[in-house]
């Protein structure tokens, strides 16, 4: 079975079984043991996030664009047996940018969102957090954030 993605940006991938599952697969079998259908899943799901971008992921997008910021747009992360979703990862600094919507006030959401960043903080990850209505002050907080933890920009 092919999943493709309709109406796709031109920065996104044809279909699941493109280039990016058998890479993104063999990589994570061989360090998490996932089953491909678990890696079929996340990739099917990564793909549906990137076609319904919200108008504030794309703010940050164009944001760290203009500040030459090299990141992989809505990154796939193994999470105990199964695997988590992030807006952006920066490797250059290994920070996860997760762009918070009006539904992240919810206690079950919260409570995701702390395993979300206990999960990446135990792969050696920092969790940069911007409300959306926060995003048109993206490069002034991110530029904070950097600051305070003793990173270079």
């Amino acid at each position: 079975m092919e999943y493709v993605v309709e109406e796709k940006p031109d920065f996104l991938v044809k279909t699941a079984r493109s280039m990016e599952l058998p890479v993104l697969w063999g990589r994570l079998k061989r360090t998490h043991g996932f089953k491909k259908k678990v890696v079929r899943k996340a990739t099917i799901r990564r793909l549906q996030l990137i076609k319904n971008m919200s108008l504030p992921q794309s703010v940050v997008k164009e944001k760290l664009d203009e500040n030459r910021i090299s990141y992989v747009l809505e990154h796939i992360y193994p999470f105990r047996s199964s695997f988590r979703i992030v807006d952006f990862a920066l490797p250059r600094w290994k920070i996860f940018v997760e762009v918070d919507g009006h539904d992240h006030n919810s206690s079950s959401t919260i409570e995701r969102d702390n395993s979300k960043d206990r999960g990446a903080h135990e792969r050696g990850w920092k969790t940069f957090r911007i409300k959306n209505s926060d995003c048109l002050e993206f490069s002034k907080l991110f530029t904070e954030f950097l600051t305070k933890n003793g990173y270079r920009y």
